[in-house]
């Protein structure tokens, strides 16, 4: 007996693949290295970014509503005391959050606090309001010394919560200077909030990473486990047999897949079945279980019908989704059910087959299913949304914009200085909207193929000559020099459509006009595409600051604008260059992007693709 163990030891000293076992565990060990040390490290920071911009947009938008009340004050509508208490009353109700726990304050630059949710904070002087501990900081002053130098910024301290005073917690904050009043408006969230979305995010990374560990392991020791069988086997068959079939019995047993023996029939009694699918099956014995058939398990007669009709004539029948019942009026499952016929030399014929329990599977590929749809539905329903508002808004800033210009034209002739800047103030950003919704429906459209237009094949030079013609007459007030250029032998003719390529000529070089500074240059030029010569090379460069490299990719992305942190003086709405990049790309199937040059000017570049009639 001793000699026994001594070999079985020693085969499977063996046979263990050290060549394969160390390189696996070494990538184990990797894998989780990289996703603790450097995945999750920055998802985190990814979340607490996005919450940073979170508060950065609600400020934004608070200091949007007080510019509406300020805007009523400079109209004459109202006074600044009461256009200053109707908006403190608004800024009052403004709360987020869950559970509404996250509220705006404002406090002016003495610092004196106007409005905050605990009632004993208003109206006294914030330099006396510190963080709730001991030796605690002047928050508000900190915070006003940042405006001072600032103007807006993030601040980090010790907070309690308004409707919990005992909550005491790290919070993160952002204010901004509204500089007519000289009011300074700031919201925050605890980082409690962030830390219970990192801790759910670790945990789910965590049962995943677990789950293809043992994946992973349960694989390797499989293949170790192979290899040393397969050797006792061939080495030791005849000696061991008894213990072989023990071992090879308490692995029938133990494995979780139901597996089973019948004889003379695909669908007769079993002679032979494990643990497993005893429970699976609702069996309260193995004796029980030997006197019945499986084909009394099928739910539908016709599953049963097939599956021995398909084994009967091929032999085998692999991994076909069968119903099953349970006894005792338990809940149906649903089994992966794999057959096969064996001969012996014999003669006698009998069926070895295997279940596989996949109810679970089952529900998640429904539940699945049902989330798609409802995403679908969604995604529609926001499509419809867009198209429905968008009309909607077109409409009345369509009328505000009429009968603005009436007032600014010969039906305003009494109309003051100031009340006729205000009033071009008001067109202005009227104009603004009306660009921004015509922009939103062109983005709507795109997105749901409205705008795929039959290509055609033109002359690409003379659309681009139209254009640049029609901005000469805007260059005159900066003194802009617009050029177009191309090599003289080549004349290429594209596919494409006109109108959609025209209205990303009008946005680019609209742009350079824009942002090209006094006395600039801006050249369009068309030329072979080097990378491949079956598309057309169209740019648009200027000589204008620049754009930061970190801006090149995302400003082509919905509501997104490059940062001039010295200057900023135009505004637009942000689409365009969006509406450009699926035009060419995804209605033309050409490609777009920028270049910049140190700050030296940039270059706006697409490609499209040539016709059969254009010149080489």
């Amino acid at each position: 007996m001793v000699n026994m163990k001594k070999n079985y030891i020693k085969i499977i000293l063996k046979n263990i693949p050290v060549g394969i076992l160390i390189p696996v565990l070494f990538t184990v060990g990797f894998f989780i290295f990289t996703v603790f040390s450097f995945l999750l490290p920055y998802m985190e920071n990814a979340l607490m970014d996005k919450k940073r911009e979170m508060i950065h947009e609600l400020i934004s938008t608070a200091s949007s509503t007080v510019s509406d009340f300020y805007a009523t004050e400079a109209s004459g509508e109202l006074t600044r005391d009461e256009a200053q208490s109707l908006a403190m009353d608004h800024i009052r109700t403004l709360r987020y959050g869950t559970q509404n726990e996250n509220y705006f304050w404002v406090h002016d630059m003495e610092p004196f606090m106007l409005v905050h949710p605990i009632p004993e904070l208003e109206w006294i002087n914030a330099s006396e309001i510190t963080e709730p501990i001991e030796g605690g900081r002047p928050v508000f002053v900190e915070m006003t010394e940042m405006i001072k130098e600032y103007g807006e910024g993030y601040l980090d301290y010790i907070w309690s919560a308004p409707d919990d005073p005992d909550y005491i917690a790290p919070m993160i904050s952002y204010a901004r200077i509204f500089e007519p009043w000289g009011w300074v408006i700031g919201t925050g969230i605890f980082f409690d909030d962030v830390y219970l979305e990192i801790s759910s995010m670790r945990k789910k990374l965590t049962v995943t990473i677990t789950v293809i560990l043992m994946m992973i392991l349960a694989l390797l020791s499989y293949n170790v486990w192979t290899g040393i069988q397969t050797e006792i086997q061939r080495t030791i068959a005849e000696k061991f047999l008894k213990i072989s079939e023990a071992k090879n019995r308490t692995l029938l047993e133990n494995v979780p897949v139901g597996i089973y023996r019948n004889d003379v029939d695909p669908l007769s009694k079993f002679f032979m079945i494990n643990p497993a699918l005893v429970r699976m099956l609702g069996i309260k014995s193995e004796q029980e279980a030997l006197k019945a058939k499986i084909s009394e398990f099928f739910v539908r007669k016709s599953d049963a019908e097939k599956f021995a009709k398909e084994i009967k004539s091929k032999g085998r029948v692999n991994q076909i989704e069968v119903e099953l019942k349970k006894r005792g009026g338990e809940n149906n499952i649903w089994g992966l059910l794999s057959c096969k016929r064996v001969k012996e030399d014999t003669g006698h014929v009998y069926f070895d087959g295997m279940i596989e329990n996949i109810t679970e599977r089952k529900k998640a590929a429904i539940i699945l299913k049902e989330s798609y749809e409802k995403l679908k539905k969604l995604d529609k329903e926001k499509d419809e949304f867009i198209a429905i508002a968008s009309h909607e808004m077109r409409t009345p800033m369509g009328i505000i914009n009429g009968y603005i210009s009436l007032l600014l034209g010969k039906m305003g002739q009494g109309i003051s200085v100031p009340q006729q800047s205000i009033m071009q103030k008001i067109q202005k950003n009227v104009k603004r909207l009306i660009s921004l919704v015509n922009g939103m429906l062109d983005i709507q459209k795109i997105e749901a193929g409205g705008t795929k237009e039959e290509l055609q094949s033109f002359a690409l030079s003379p659309i681009i000559e139209s254009v640049v013609k029609d901005f000469q007459i805007s260059c005159e007030p900066k003194k802009l020099s617009l050029s177009f250029n191309m090599p003289s032998e080549f004349i290429p003719t594209v596919l494409a459509d006109e109108e959609k390529l025209r209205q990303v000529l009008i946005n680019l070089v609209g742009n350079a006009v824009k942002f090209t500074p006094q006395e600039g240059t801006i050249e369009v030029l068309i030329s072979p595409y080097k990378k491949d010569p079956q598309f057309v090379r169209v740019s648009v460069k200027d000589s204008g600051t620049g754009i930061p490299e970190e801006e090149l990719k995302p400003i082509f992305e919905k509501f997104h604008q490059a940062q001039d942190h010295l200057e900023h003086t135009e505004e637009g709405t942000g689409l365009g260059l969006s509406i450009c990049k699926k035009i060419v790309e995804d209605t033309f199937g050409g490609q777009i992007w920028a270049e910049s040059y140190n700050r030296q000017g940039s270059e706006f570049i697409f490609t499209l693709k040539k016709s059969e009639e254009s010149s080489k």
